[in-house]
């Protein structure tokens, strides 16, 4: 764009930058004029380098480097004008009350007051003083308070002007110091003769104090206080100002909480973003946690211009409270869905970190500890439910033994006969829903009804084709003529002499085990050979043939591999 005086301005601002900093405006040499423009797009504070210079240097400095030129002074003798106002001020007594930053809202009144102030001469004395005055301000009347901590002391401001007390107030408050801050205000309100708009810019932060303390009633009689006062201007340039004080301080002293959708209302981008603050922290301590985070939320989106712009320092308070509700939901949505014990427990667990996270007390931890107290009446009952429900299962599991020891008790009476029938049933009588209990039973039915399928095709081998050979009883002499016939509790055997019946309990294992080898060998298919040494070898393992068994269930299981998974069943030590 074209060069004019504005430009001008622009090199002078950035040489008094210079002169008072001690550095140039911008670290970095660059030819390049995308570089440049870069560099000179970013804001300048000459505060945040010099803390010490008064803030009507800073501003007509600040406002001089401004980067667009409509946002500088609009013609010489408005700079001339606000640099006069800075050398007054820096010439007044040091016994004077000093003026706030805020103050810089009435620079234009006291402009228009005397314009026709042409004294170039004058204007350049006055850029002396400005530079000379602002710097020994800088370093001899500079207050700093030390770093926060466990070793920071409480700053007096007894000796201090209103406004040095007050920024002392407010950076009290941007380092958490509520109760100290309040006891500033506190005495700065009970000073005589404080201007405007500085008193009510101090009971405005006393209430706010009161509110970030937690004492909502102690804020509401502050801010009812500051209503009362009413507007301290009519005229038109401190209209909007006055009138913020009175209605944020109207607002609070209602005691009534302010819907969230009312942020949308605050122009973010001057002092009345610190009304955002301000209700945000209000609704949080009566409770309305979800209309303050809509206020915080706004406040810390926002963008206050000079000479509002440090309002921008209370934004990681903001921040802390949105943190808190944010991880406070969370919580609450993990107790709200814990529905067993084990989720509960650990919901109990994310409220205890939740509490040893929170940053701003009151409100969250206060609502923690109801959640707390009545998830811990569920854990309690779950805990005795499930101690009944052990004692029940332990009732059960002891029950359920002794049913199953009594059913095997009754099963191992039943093989010395052959009664495998009864030994099956025995099995089947019994009900069990302990899962070891559940896999003994398991394996002894099956083992039982093999036996009764064994037991059931040897019976049917004779009567179908009768056996031939010679049947030898227990501790006696074969029988000569064959077996003719079978039941499930003898056979009859064709002899020379008649007929002769003898129990299956008179035969042997060895002597049973031969005749139903004798029919596996005259099976016809192999699947039906392996089917019948299968049930030979279960009886002969049960019966004490060991030898015999297990070649047997070999041999069964080589030629149907789903039998060699039932091979376990017959290992030593099992059932």
């Amino acid at each position: 764009e074209p060069e004019d005086f504005r430009s001008d301005m622009y090199s002078l601002g950035a040489s008094l930058f210079h002169a008072i900093a001690g550095r140039p405006c911008f670290d970095g040499e660059t030819t390049s004029l995308t570089a440049l423009r870069q560099l000179k797009s970013k804001p300048l504070s000459l505060e945040s380098v010099v803390p010490g210079v008064s803030s009507a240097t800073a501003y007509v400095i600040n406002r001089s480097l401004c980067m667009d030129p409509k946002e500088r002074h609009q013609s010489y003798e408005e700079l001339i004008e606000h640099l006069n106002y800075a050398r007054t001020k820096l010439l007044e007594p040091a016994t004077k009350p000093g003026k706030s930053d805020s103050d810089l809202v009435l620079y234009d009144t006291f402009m228009q007051q005397n314009k026709g102030m042409a004294l170039k001469i004058a204007a350049a004395v006055a850029l002396v003083l400005v530079v000379i005055l602002g710097i020994v301000v800088a370093k001899f009347a500079h207050h700093k308070t030390s770093v926060a901590g466990d070793d920071k002391k409480p700053v007096t401001v007894s000796g201090m002007g209103d406004e040095q007390a007050y920024l002392e107030g407010r950076s009290e408050l941007v380092h958490g110091d509520y109760a100290h801050a309040q006891t500033i205000f506190r005495e700065l309100e009970s000073r005589q003769n404080i201007p405007h708009p500085l008193d009510r810019w101090v009971m405005l932060h006393e209430g706010l104090g009161a509110l970030l303390s937690g004492q909502l009633k102690d804020s509401q009689g502050i801010f009812n206080k500051l209503a009362e006062k009413g507007v301290y201007s009519d005229a038109p340039e401190d209209r909007v100002l006055a009138g913020f004080f009175v209605d944020t301080a109207r607002t609070v002293a209602l005691g009534q909480p302010v819907p969230g959708a009312a942020a949308k209302n605050f122009d973010s981008g001057n002092f009345a973003a610190l009304g955002l603050f301000i209700l945000g922290v209000d609704d949080w301590e009566m409770g309305h946690l979800d209309d303050a985070d809509v206020f915080f939320q706004a406040f810390v989106a926002s963008d206050p211009k000079p000479p509002y712009e440090w309002v921008v320092q209370y934004k990681p308070i903001a921040g802390k409270y949105t943190a808190d509700l944010a991880a406070f939901k969370k919580v609450c949505a993990n107790v709200d869905a814990a529905d067993n014990l084990k989720k509960e427990k650990q919901a109990m667990e994310d409220l205890q970190a939740l509490k040893g996270g929170l940053q701003i007390p009151g409100q969250i931890p206060g609502k923690v500890a109801v959640i707390e107290a009545a998830l811990q009446k569920k854990i309690d009952a779950g805990d005795a439910e499930e101690k009944r429900r052990a004692d029940e299962l332990a009732r059960e599991l002891d029950q359920e033994t002794k049913n199953l020891a009594a059913a095997k008790i009754k099963y191992n009476a039943c093989l010395p006969g052959y009664q495998y029938d009864d030994a099956q049933g025995a099995m089947q009588a019994v009900q069990v829903t302990d899962p070891p209990l559940v896999i003994e039973r398991s394996n002894l039915l099956k083992k039982a009804q093999w036996l009764a399928q064994f037991k059931q095709t040897l019976i049917a081998d004779i009567n179908a084709v009768g056996y031939p050979l010679p049947v030898t009883k227990i501790n006696s002499a074969p029988i000569e003529g064959g077996v003719n016939k079978a039941t499930q509790t003898q056979i009859e055997i064709q002899t020379q002499y008649g007929m002769v019946d003898v129990l299956w309990t008179e035969l042997p294992p060895a002597e049973i085990f031969s005749m139903a080898n004798y029919f596996t060998n005259k099976a016809g298919s192999p699947q039906a050979i392996a089917d019948r040494q299968w049930l030979s070898g279960v009886f002969a393992m049960t019966a004490g043939l060991t030898k015999d068994g297990r070649a047997c269930l070999d041999s069964a299981s080589q030629a149907k591999p789903e039998y060699h998974d039932e091979l376990a069943l017959f290992e030593s030590g099992t059932q």
